[in-house]
């Protein structure tokens, strides 16, 4: 029994030591990405200019957008390296209805408990749970990242599936799993 304590510790170890990495990977591929959209406007403007082009006079909404999101994704990447995006997310989205499979694990115990069933102990309920935070980060990342293509994809007239089934399975999921369960692991 203490070797199969001691293996769920293990296993929580790991899985919150992959959020700290998670959180990091997050942030520098953020910045990254508005640094380069920051960097390919930069030359847009600088081949308006050396040109003289009226074909990129016309792309001037187009760069007021790029300029908007190279700021926010470097803003989304300090705000999540610092916590204070992440304090402000959950203060958000903390309403939302979700954490439906946390409920089943609930009652799950609480039925455990009533017929004095010993399967389910204290390490394996908190690596369920940090299961199912890894699983609510990543429906969340889909959601976001459906959101992002929707947004940014010029096939979507030919093929709108894809954005709304990866919208339609982010939103399923995080309602399973919590829209906010992963985010106390990023502090």
């Amino acid at each position: 029994m203490i070797l199969h304590d001691s293996i769920f510790q293990i296993y929580n170890s790991i899985i919150e030591i992959v959020f700290i990495y998670i959180k990091y990977g997050l942030v520098l591929i953020l910045i990254i990405i508005g640094i380069l959209t920051l960097l390919r406007l930069r030359g847009i403007y600088l081949k308006k200019k050396i040109y003289n082009n009226n074909e990129m006079k016309n792309q001037d909404s187009l760069n007021q957008i790029r300029l908007i999101l190279g700021f926010s994704y470097i803003f989304l990447g300090i705000g999540i390296l610092f916590n204070y995006l992440i304090y402000f997310m959950i203060w958000i989205l903390d309403p939302l209805p979700d954490k439906v499979a946390f409920y089943l694990i609930n009652k799950i115990v609480e039925i455990q408990n009533s017929l004095n069933l010993d399967f389910l102990n204290t390490g394996s309920l908190n690596l369920i749970n940090l299961i199912f935070n890894f699983l609510s980060f990543l429906f969340f990342f889909d959601l976001l990242l459906s959101v992002w293509y929707l947004i940014h994809s010029y096939n979507l007239i030919n093929n709108p599936k894809g954005a709304f089934l990866g919208i339609i399975s982010g939103l399923i999921g995080c309602i399973l799993f919590g829209f906010t369960a992963f985010m106390p692991y990023f502090l």
